[in-house]
Parts: C-alpha cells; structure tokens; sequence
C-alpha cells in the first residue's frame, strides 16, 4: 500500500490546537495576532495530511513559523538570552501539540479499526452469496448454450440435406468442427441471460434476434474467424517455405550454425502448417537432409567446445542450445558424458605409478586441470595388464617426485618405502588402501560435474547428467575391477589366498559403500525436477498450431525424481557387480577365512599344553597362555559378523550364523581337548607334582574355571550383540523391500511426487539394496510380512520377555560351551583331589585288614591304642586344608562372579566313584537315579545306624559377597567330600577280608573321616554310610548275623552292603 492511498489524517478539535501553553510566561505573546497563528497552524494541518508528508519538511516549516514569531516579538524582548527562551518554549509548545495530535490519530485508528472488524464479516457473507448466485447464472448459462448449439447443429444438417447439391463441402464442415470446438473452449465466457426471453433492439431499432439466434450467430462467426486464422497461417507458411529453404544453405557455416538451426525450426514450423497441402513427404525428405546437414556439422563444433570446456563454458552452452532446438539432447548428453571421466580412468590404469604418495597428490591437483584428449586410446586399455600390477617393479621412478628435502617430505618417504615392502608382501592391502583414494577423485569429479551440469544444462537436467557421469565413471572398468578383485581373492580357488585376503575384499567393498553414499549426496538434487516433466519429443508432438511459439520454448527433458532415483540404484548395483560373486559365496568365503584363523588359534593351544608339566611354574604358565587364547576368537566372530552384515546385510542368515556357529564351536571345543591334555600332564604317574598339597595348585586350577566363565559370558554377549544386529538388519531389510514395492508403483503409475525419493542415502541402505538385489529371493520383493528372510531374522532375534531366548543362535557352541565347562570342572576337581584319590584307591589292598591280633596283646589295651592310619589321617590334613586353598580365589569378587556363573551340575564329578560303589554291591551302576539317591544319602538316614544329623545356622550378618565365597568354597567341598565318600566306600567293599583287628582298623578310620567331614561344616556330610559300616565293623557277629537276617530287600544298596561286611568278617549269611 502506498502513502497515496492512505486516507487523510483526521482534523483535531479547535480547542485543543489553539489552547495556550500552559509555560508561557511573556505577557506580550498575548498580543499576538490571532490570524497569523491560525494560518501557520492550517500549514502544519495541511502538510500532516499530504501525501508527500516527511519528518524533514514538517519541522522546516514548524521552525520557520517560530522564526516567523520571533522576529515579529524581537523588539519586546530585551536580550539575546531571553530571545532563545522564547524558540525554545515555542519548541516546547510544538512537541507538546504533536503529542497531543498523535494520541488522537491512535484514537481514531483504533476506532476504524473496530469498524472494520465489525464489517468483514457481513462483507464474506456478502461475497458467499454472490458467488453463489454467480454459479448458479452460470449453470444457466452452460445450459443455455448447450440447447442453442444443438438447434444450431440440427438447423444446418437439415439445410444440408434439403440442399440440391447433396452433403456440404469439407471447409463447411470443417467450419462447423470448429464451431462445436470453439464453443466447448467459449462456455466460460460466453455471457449468462437472466431471463430466458429477452429482446435487444439493433442498430435500425427494429426488434432484435432472441437470444439463442444471437449465439448462433456469434459461433458461425467464430468459426470463420478461426479459419480465416488458419488459412492465414498456411499462405504465410507457403510463401515463406520455399524462401527459407534457398537461404539454409548459406548459413550451413562454422559461424551461422546457430541461424541455420533457428531457420531449420522456420521450417519445420512451415511443413506443419503445410500438413494438409500437396508435396507432405517430399518437404520431409528436404528436412531430413537439412537436418543430417546440421548434426554433421555440429559434432565436431561440439567436440571442440567438449575439449575446451576447462577453459570456456560458452561454445558448450552454445551448442546446448543448439541441440536442445534439434531435439537431440541425448546424443549431446551421451557425448559430454563420455568426455569427462577420462582422468578418472587414467587413473584407475595407471594404479601402479597413482600408488605412489607424491603421484597421488599430484594427480588430485592435476584433476581439474585434465584435458579432454586424455581420453583417447582408453578404449583400447583390457584388463589384461590387471594381472600384472601386483609385480614388484610396481614402484618405479616415474611415479616419484622431489619433495625438497624437508623434514616431513623426507617422513613421507620413508614412509612410502615402508608401505612399498609391505605392499609387496600384501598386494590385496596395497589396492585397499589406493582404492578410497581413487574414489576421491570420482567425488571430485562429480562436485565438479554438479557446479558444471547446473550452468552448462540447467537445473533440470543437471541431476540426470551427474548419475550418468557416475555410470560412465565405471561402466569401462567393471571387467578390469573384478579382474583385480579375483587375483585378490579367488571365488573359486579360496585356498589360493592368504588369512587376509576374503577381508580385503570386504574392506573395498565397505569403501564401495561409503563412496556410493557420498556420491548420492551430491547427485539428490531431485525435487527441482518435479517441475518439469515433459520430455523433448512430447514437447515437439505438442506444439500443434502454437509452431510460432517454440522459438521461445526450452525443450525439457529431465526424468521424474522417481525414475532418478531407481537410475541411480540401478547404476549403484552395477558399480557394486564385482563383488556380487563374493556375496553369493560368503559361506564358503567366510569358512575359509575364519577357518585360517582358527587353526592357527588352535595350534597354539596346542603348544600351551604339549608341555610336560614337571613344576608348578610350567602349570600357571599354560594356564596364563590358555587364559588369554580362550576369548580370541570373539573378536574374529564379530568381524565375520560384520563381513555378513556389509555383504548379505542379513539375506541367508542361517547360512551365515552356522559358519560362525562351527568354528566357534571348534575353538571351545579344542580348548575342552587342552584342559583335559592338561590334566593328564599333571596327574600323570611320573609327575610328582601332586604328592604334595600346595594351595596355588588349586588356585591355579580355580583360574582354569573362571575361563569357562570368560567363555560363557562372551558366548551369551556375543548372542545378545548378534540378535540385536539381525533386528536393526531385518528392519532394514523390510523397510528396503517396501521401498523398492512402492517405487515400483511409482514408476507404473508415472508418479511425479518426490515423497518417495530420499535426501539422503546411507551406507547401511546402500548395503541393503545390493544384498537384496543379489542375494533376494523371489518371495523377498513382494513385501516385508511376507518376506522369508525377514521372517527369518524377526525369528532368530526373538527373545521372551524374562530375558531367554526362542531360538539359540549358536547351538553347536553352547553344546561344546557346556562340554568345556564340564571339563573345566573336572580339571579343578582332579587337583582338589588329587592327594586322596592317590591314597584312598589303593585302600582295599592294605594289609592291616588282613592282620590278625598278636598273642601278647589284650583286647582292651589294643582297642584303646588303635588310632587312625596314615592314609586316612593324610585325607583328613588335605580335606581341611583345601578350605584355606579355596578361600583366597573366592575372595576375588570378579573371579567369583565368573567360576560361580559355571558351577551348575558341578555334581557330575564326583558321580564315578558312586557308581564304582554301586558296582561293587552289586547294584544297578548304570541307573543314574539310583547313583544320585545313594550319592546324597538323604533317603539313607532312617535305615543305617548311629547316624547323626549336622544342621548348620546360616550366619545372617555376613553380606552378599561373603556369602556368595562361602556357597561357592561349600559347593567344591561338597563335590570333594562325596568324592572322597564314595571312593572309601567303594575300596571298602573291595576288602577281601577281615580280621578283627582289621574290622577295629576299619572303624577307627571311618570315624576319624567322619569327625573331618562334620568339622568341615559342610551341609550333607558326612554320608550316613560311613558312620554306618563304622558300626558294622564293631558289631558281634551273632548281632550283625541278626541284622541281616531280619533286614528286607531294600532299593537303597544297605543290605548289600551289610552282606557284604558279614562276608569280608567271615560271617555266614543264612
């Protein structure tokens, strides 16, 4: 809104303009003339309200009407002092009188401005019904015209056919196609009648036609007019065809190509208007020739303007133009694309000499300055020299530059020799690191293309010819890439390779993905091309009888964003083609890979153990070597996760988890081999390691357990991590497989919307999109509920809500997990014991039971001096000792944590000497039922004698980590103490024989084993067995004879072992 149109300030009150200030304090300013302040004050009203009112010109004119003042009161002022009191009181009285006026503008607009709310609303109502009525005259009016036309139509068929002449001509009835057409393009003009009747008087002020008669006669007007039109435009075309065509010829030049062009499109222009006329297929052949005419001449312009286009911009646009006019942007486009990656692929040939540090850099900085002409002769590059660029001639002097001898260039060089001599032992290392490097100049390229493509083609086509740069980038190098890939790493042959050479190839491919994401990222420019659709071959087929108009017209040409965006996956499919064989055999890649890995894991196992254990320095030794071989190969687990997560981003996921499932189970599994080997070496005969009790022997063992610990909580880590991956991979996977459905529609529905196209792609996209356009199955592309490998991942990363899982992702490793912890358990059980197995299995041999009392001693003295013999009283020692061996692991609260996660079913070891017991009674040894009731003796209490039941408080004021140290040193006393049970048990059935003095010997030490075992405190010790053969030792024989005899048939093994005592005594038994 202008000052102009703004509406005049309103005019204050009187009263308050021309009241006296109140600081006025001369009396002889009373006397001023009343109509010259009313005339300033009219200046100043007038002004405020003038359109051209500025700040400036107001106070001008209000510090000249004080001057004015000023001087008409000098000469009854009576000093300069007082004159300036004067200007400024007059001043005041301004500022005051403006302050005044403008509360009452604020006034005044506030009170319009209420007025106004007030009216808008009746106002949209009014406009409402308006429109209305509008509509519904024009319904009327529609109607009208469409019953006029009918008539109309009717009216002249049946003149026609009354006609002696038969059927009109064809310009009539081409009058009257033109008629009907150009009133369907006229309704909406076509004024509207209120009343259906009306009469207009004419010129002679005669009665005029009705209406429908004033329409009908209207279109027949139109109608004329618009052939009148057209056989206008057919003369014009007509007299100036055959003038354009002499003069094309002269302008067929280097320097008038671009008039020819413009005279080509005359011409053209010219033949459409001529279509219906005599002469149609010769004035195309004359066409064509012009037309071949210009395209010859213009490809070498464009080839030259191609090689200067690092200097010049203009003779490309020139010829941009050009083509565009032609329509034949697509031979231009297919031209320049071809032209610019040649120092791309230079580079990529010379990877011997680009491999180099200084040759690198110094073809980053000669990238931009390429020439065109580089590109000749690429064609006649194969990839047969690809075989030969791993020689070591690979760095010669041509690749070198001089770094002038500075500290850092003389770094860099000792670097680039270093790299050399490790290149030449890793050629797969060598390409993995050029190859980012080269895709760096792609990048460069491309940001080059993006500044180019956007000044040379325009916005529009800018986007389709970066993505087909990138094309041509690869499209003559694909062979020569997988050539390099396969002599890295052969499919076929993988035991041609070395242990780094599968994940050389998984490092190119993650540098693939990377560069294809950046590289998506400058060529999403997508959104700018939903504007323009129209291809140039729909554009010329369109243009009809607007021909004079496409002088002005740019043809587009530019893709839908939908179809940009499925070009660029599919050229990202074709960039990424060389590593499909690698996708599609990542089982057998993978097992070779981390079977290499494995088995140089498990030779040095088996070095850790092949030892002959001779002092308790070489045993903590081969458990400190073992200790930190044992998670090795987690990491190694994890990385072949992440090769299957880049490659197959989660396609055959079975497949892929049971590679890594064999060799981590191979691994636990050889370890279960070397703890058992180990065990062997230190309990071995000739090794007098364990004739001692030393306690670092039984911690050492102890830190074999919590290794098995180590393990489980690596394996169940390492579970968990691997269910979490195939989740973020099975929502990735689903949301690629919707993405392609959706596109897919798009495209057959030739949808322009950009909702489908993302900004932005990333690498784990990427990755989703090539392993499912390589390794997807048929049932993978209709949707993700249906997809069989989604299903897949979404069943194996399952997990119930208390924190289990459904399915196990690894079941062979939990199977040997289990095996190992059994074996880790039964190694710590051999050394705890060791020293009373050793003297407890040769018991049954022991003379003393044999011997018979001496004929000088008494029954009474010799009772009373019989005292336990050696070999209990060592298993006594040992059995009390081990409690203070065990107590100093237990407390180590991260050690504990880790034996206690792997001490359930520790019960296992001790089961042998049980069932070696229920052998020698002649019991059912192989029921493991039957072993484990005898084992914890609990159904035994009420059917032996002299049995004592030892219940133990629980100490409540001992904490958590306390407590856990005491289970756990309970447990492995426990396991010992009914080892140790059930072996004298079972050497004490293997006696041959008894003598008295034996049978005292026997009850003796069993008493004395049995007061050890109370003493331990351990809950369940002592069996009530051993306290109940010590019974039957001292028993009378008639006594015992009584027992038996009145004992039934029981299922618990007492009245074996009671037959079996009656035997070794020489009891008959009835």
């Amino acid at each position: 809104m202008t000052t102009s149109s703004l509406p005049p300030l309103p005019q204050l009150p009187p009263a308050i303009s021309s009241r006296p200030s109140s600081t006025v304090t001369n009396p002889s300013l009373v006397k001023v003339d009343a109509l010259t302040n009313a005339s300033a004050e009219q200046q100043l009203g007038a002004l405020l309200s003038s359109p051209s009112f500025t700040t400036c010109s107001y106070l001008n004119q209000a510090l000249a009407n004080i001057q004015t003042k000023s001087q008409e009161t000098h000469h009854s002022l009576p000093s300069p002092k007082a004159q300036d009191e004067e200007e400024q009181r007059l001043m005041a009285e301004l500022a005051l009188h403006l302050q005044v006026q403008t509360q009452s503008c604020h006034d005044e607009i506030g009170r319009i401005g209420a007025e106004l709310r007030a009216i808008l609303p009746r106002c949209a109502a009014d406009v409402s019904r308006l429109n209305v009525g509008i509509g519904n005259i024009k319904i009327d009016a529609n109607n009208l015209l469409d019953a006029h036309l009918k008539s109309s139509l009717s009216h002249v068929h049946d003149s026609e056919n009354d006609s002696p002449q038969g059927p009109s001509s064809e310009g009539t009835r081409n009058a009257m196609d033109d008629a009907a057409s150009s009133h369907d393009a006229e309704k909406e003009n076509q004024p509207s009648e209120g009343s259906p009747r009306a009469f207009i008087e004419n010129d002679s002020g005669n009665e005029a036609m009705t209406p429908l008669e004033t329409l009908e006669t209207l279109s027949t007007l139109h109608a004329l007019q618009q052939n009148l039109t057209t056989t206008k435009k057919v003369l014009t075309a007509a007299s100036t065809y055959n003038h354009t065509l002499q003069k094309i010829p002269s302008l067929l030049t280097p320097t008038t190509l671009n008039q020819g062009v413009q005279a080509l499109l005359d011409l053209e222009n010219g033949a459409r208007a001529l279509v219906g006329m005599p002469g149609k297929s010769q004035r195309n052949e004359e066409i064509n020739e012009i037309r071949n005419q210009i395209l010859t001449l213009l490809r070498p312009v464009l080839l030259h303007a191609l090689n200067k286009v690092e200097s010049r911009l203009g003779p490309l646009q020139t010829c941009v133009g050009m083509y565009q006019s032609l329509n034949k942007m697509e031979s231009l486009m297919d031209e320049y694309v071809k032209s610019r990656p040649a120092m791309v692929h230079k580079l990529w040939f010379d990877f011997r000499k680009s491999t180099n540090v200084a040759g690198v850099s110094g073809a980053l900085r000669n990238l931009d300055g390429a020439d065109g002409n580089s590109s000749k002769g690429n064609n006649g590059l194969d990839g047969g020299d690809d075989l030969e660029f791993y020689s070591d001639d690979d760095y010669d002097d041509e690749g070198k530059e001089d770094f002038g001898k500075t500290g850092t260039d003389m770094d860099r060089s000792k670097m680039t020799d270093a790299s050399r001599n490790e290149s030449a032992n890793d050629p797969g290392k060598t390409f993995g690191d050029w190859l980012p490097t080269w895709y760096e100049f792609v990048l460069l390229l491309l940001s080059e293309e993006r500044r180019r493509g956007h000044a040379v083609f325009g916005t529009d086509l800018a986007p389709e010819i970066m993505v087909k740069v990138l094309n041509e980038c690869f499209r003559p190098i694909l062979s020569s890439f997988r050539t390099r890939l396969e002599v890295i790493c052969p499919v076929d042959e993988v035991s041609h390779g070395n242990e780094q050479s599968f994940e050389n190839i998984c490092r190119a491919y993650e540098s693939t993905l990377q560069f294809l994401s950046v590289a998506y990222e400058q060529i999403a420019d997508f959104e700018s091309t939903s504007s323009s659709r129209v291809s140039s071959d729909d554009h010329a087929q369109g243009q009809g009888a607007d021909g004079e108009d496409a002088e002005s017209r740019v043809p587009s040409r530019t893709k839908t964003p939908v179809q940009l965006h499925v070009m660029a996956r599919s050229i990202f499919i074709s960039v990424a083609s060389p590593f499909a064989p690698y996708q599609i055999c990542f089982t057998k890649l993978e097992a070779n890979h981390s079977g290499m890995a494995a088995r140089m894991v498990s030779s040095d196992i088996h070095n850790a153990v092949s030892g002959r254990i001779l002092a308790l320095s070489n045993m903590q030794e081969s458990v400190e070597r073992l200790a930190g071989l044992a998670p090795f190969m987690f990491p190694l687990a994890q990385g072949a996760i992440a090769r299957f997560e880049s490659l197959n981003s989660g396609f055959g996921a079975t497949e892929g988890l049971d590679v890594i499932d064999t060799v981590l189970s191979k691994h636990i599994g050889e370890l279960s081999i070397a703890f058992h080997t180990l065990s062997t070496n230190v309990l071995s005969d000739d090794n007098k390691l364990t004739d001692n009790f030393d306690e670092q022997q039984v911690q050492c063992a102890l830190e074999i357990l919590k290794i098995a610990g180590v393990m489980k909580r690596k394996l169940l880590s390492f579970e968990d991590k691997t269910k979490d991956r195939l989740r973020v991979l099975a929502g990735r996977m689903g949301a690629t497989i919707d993405q392609e459905t959706a596109l897919i529609e798009a495209l057959t529905q030739r949808s322009t919307s950009t909702d489908l196209v993302p900004n932005c792609l990333s690498p784990g996209d990427i990755e989703a999109i090539l392993a499912m356009s390589v390794c997807g199955g048929d049932g993978d592309r209709e949707s993700s509920n249906k997809s069989p490998s989604v299903l897949t991942l979404q069943r194996l990363s399952e997990s119930d809500q208390s924190g289990g899982s459904y399915d196990v992702l690894f079941p062979r490793s939990s199977g040997s997990l289990e095996r190992l912890v059994k074996s880790c358990q039964a190694f710590v059980f051999d050394i705890s014991s060791a020293i009373p197995n050793k003297h407890l299995r040769d018991m049954s041999s022991l003379s003393i039971w044999e011997q018979e009392e001496s004929m000088w001693s008494t029954t009474t003295s010799d009772s009373y001096g019989t005292l336990p013999q050696t070999y209990i009283t060592q298993v006594g020692e040992h059995m009390l000792a081990l409690v203070q061996a065990l107590e100093p692991f237990a407390s180590d609260k991260e050690g504990l944590q880790f034996a206690n996660s792997v001490m359930e079913g520790v019960e296992h070891v001790s089961e042998k000497s049980w069932k070696n017991f229920a052998d020698a009674i002649d019991a059912e040894s192989d029921d493991s039922e039957f072993v484990s009731m005898i084992r914890k003796g609990h159904v035994l209490k009420n059917f032996v004698l002299n049995f004592t039941d030892n219940k133990f408080e629980d100490d409540e004021d001992d904490d958590e980590v306390d407590s856990a140290a005491q289970v756990f040193c309970n447990q492995w006393l426990d396991v010992v103490c009914s080892s140790i049970s059930g072996l004298m048990l079972e050497q004490i059935m293997r006696i041959q024989k008894l003598s008295r003095k034996g049978c005292e010997h026997l009850s003796v030490d069993c008493n004395y084993i049995v007061n050890v075992l109370t003493a331990l405190g351990v809950s369940g010790h002592p069996h009530p067995l051993l306290m109940h053969i010590a019974e039957l030792a001292k028993m009378s024989p008639e006594n015992l004879q009584a027992r038996i005899g009145e004992s039934i048939d029981d299922e618990y093994g007492i009245r074996n072992t009671e037959t079996r005592i009656a035997l070794m005594r020489g009891i008959p038994i009835n």
